[in-house]
């Protein structure tokens, strides 16, 4: 109830950032070429998944959740501030990276990154079930990985005018994966 509660919450913030600033409209606007891509790249992604575990094929699945339990493991502490800092800075860090690789490589690594890590090994739909912090983890990372795919196309004027990078995405980002970190948290130490 309190994870629902607080996703309608950050449903709502979004809501209200986006109508209220025509600025983050713009700038969802520059971005929707590199989330298009995204999205296609992470489609390939989970064809190539499911067509493998048709075929019989469950490795990546299994390496992908062997990883994701030992990332949960170094991040996990006593104490519940240490804990929601550092889910924190682990996912602001995925997205932080994504972003800067996109921006070295002309956009191409977000999309190499999006069949990889949103589509073959993508975590099971019943995390996004039961886990509804995952949701704004993956729309973070998504913004992020559009952003890297953005800044990698106009890498020459980005960098003649770092003002030029929308600075509304990445609040959004920040503030996506805070309260996905709080969710996380809460969902934690409620058992």
């Amino acid at each position: 109830m309190n994870e629902r509660l607080t996703l309608s919450l950050v449903t709502s913030a979004f809501l209200v950032l986006l109508f209220c600033q025509p600025q983050t409209l713009n700038s969802l606007q520059e971005l929707s070429y590199g989330t298009v891509c995204v999205g296609l790249a992470a489609s390939m992604g989970l064809t190539v998944k499911f067509s493998a575990s048709k075929l019989g094929l469950k490795k990546p699945s299994e390496q992908a959740a062997m990883l994701d339990e030992f990332i949960g493991g170094l991040l996990v502490r006593r104490s519940r501030f240490r804990t929601f800092t550092r889910i924190c800075l682990w996912n602001i860090l995925v997205s932080f990276v994504i972003a800067a690789a996109g921006f070295l490589t002309m956009g191409a690594l977000p999309i190499v990154w999006a069949f990889l890590g949103l589509g073959l090994f993508s975590p099971d739909i019943n995390i996004f079930k039961r886990y509804l912090h995952s949701w704004l983890e993956t729309v973070a990372v998504v913004l992020s990985a559009s952003l890297g795919i953005w800044g990698g196309q106009n890498l020459n004027l980005v960098l003649m005018n770092l003002s030029m990078i929308p600075p509304t995405i990445i609040i959004l980002i920040l503030g996506l994966h805070v309260f996905a970190a709080v969710m996380e948290t809460s969902k934690m130490y409620a058992r």
